[in-house]
């Protein structure tokens, strides 16, 4: 079975909570209920560690100004009973902030990008309009959503997370 997913996340000075998201079918009949998904923004934080090191770790970004860098995270795991197959999750790159590139992680998927929230590729493939009316190569700020194609099923009670780091504006 197919699955789809789509997490529209908004981030504004402040973050309250991710728990918004939407699920969306490709085929299949697939349990909505059968993934279960945590949405989690957190914000790196330097610290010095026992030996006197710089270390970075990362706490809730519940606060946060511009300038700082936010991980987002997307958790999932299937509750069901069934095989998810051909799972898909889009992420959107929240207003405000700016997608750090080399950035999105995800076991065993291949990751591709929009500037335009509905088309994805690789990042050589993309492009967007030059000042001059031509076209450029697209950059990492131009970057509106991201996409994990996860290229092995997921079985009952699998888990599995996918990430990218962006700054906040």
């Amino acid at each position: 079975m197919n699955l789809y997913i789509h997490f529209p996340m908004t981030i504004r000075a402040r973050i309250m909570g991710l728990g918004l998201m939407a699920l969306f079918f490709c085929g299949g009949a697939i349990a909505q209920d059968q993934i279960n998904f945590q949405n989690i923004a957190e914000k790196e934080e330097t610290f010095i560690n026992e030996d006197g090191e710089p270390e970075t770790r990362l706490i809730p970004a519940e606060l946060v100004v511009p300038g700082e860098v936010i991980v987002f995270t997307s958790r999932f795991t299937n509750i069901g009973t069934e095989v998810a197959t051909n799972l898909v999750i889009n992420n959107p790159v929240p207003e405000n902030v700016v997608y750090i590139d080399f950035s999105a992680r995800g076991d065993n998927s291949v990751v591709l990008f929009s500037v335009d929230g509905e088309t994805f590729g690789a990042p050589n493939e993309l492009t967007v309009s030059n000042d001059q009316g031509g076209q450029r190569s697209a950059r990492a700020e131009d970057y509106s959503a991201i996409r994990w194609e996860l290229q092995e099923d997921l079985e009952p009670g699998e888990t599995g997370e996918v990430s990218f780091r962006a700054r906040l504006l």
